[in-house]
């Protein structure tokens, strides 16, 4: 897979020019510019095969579950109650935001009051909740989650996540689960 798209894109980085500088004839004008257009959209579609298929062949970084991806990168080794519910998709007390993410294994809607001693005004939310695991500080971050596995229903149930100093304080049903 790897020769073939890299095969492509030479075969294209050469026909460009060779394409470019027939443009100066008249007579070769209309065919070169077909030349010149399919050989950069050979170039760039060459290009974008052969920068992902190693990934894709080796079982790279891009070819990982998502929850997987997270749990690699943490910084720290994790405890094991943490990995536990993190692999049965519930949020517990004392987890990072990243970790509740992953545990949660759905989106969020999130609501940041940045700590106004570290964090200067108008900066991105989502870069404070990334720093919390590492640098935690007075910010205040309420995530909201729905999903099934938090209280074992068989709905989806809304749950809002509150985090102070980095790890998660309370966790509270938005509204109650159906028996």
């Amino acid at each position: 897979m790897t020769y073939v798209s890299m095969g492509i894109l030479l075969l294209c980085l050469i026909a460009l020019p060779i394409s470019l500088i027939s443009m100066i004839s008249r007579n070769l004008r209309r065919r070169a510019v077909w030349v010149a257009i399919a050989s950069t959209v050979g170039a760039v579609a060459s290009f974008m095969t052969f920068s992902y298929a190693p990934d894709l062949e080796k079982g790279g970084p891009r070819s990982r579950p998502v929850a997987q991806t997270g749990v690699i990168a943490h910084p720290e080794p994790l405890a094991s109650d943490i990995n536990r519910t993190i692999e049965a998709h519930k949020v517990i007390v004392g987890m990072t935001p990243q970790e509740a993410a992953q545990a949660a294994a759905a989106a969020y809607f999130y609501k940041v009051e940045a700590d106004p001693e570290r964090w200067p005004r108008g900066s991105d939310p989502r870069m404070v909740i990334a720093r919390q695991t590492l640098e935690p500080d007075n910010s205040k971050i309420t995530l909201t989650f729905s999903n099934k596995t938090q209280f074992d229903t068989a709905e989806p149930v809304p749950f809002r996540v509150e985090v102070r100093h980095g790890r998660v304080t309370e966790i509270v049903a938005v509204r109650q689960p159906r028996a």
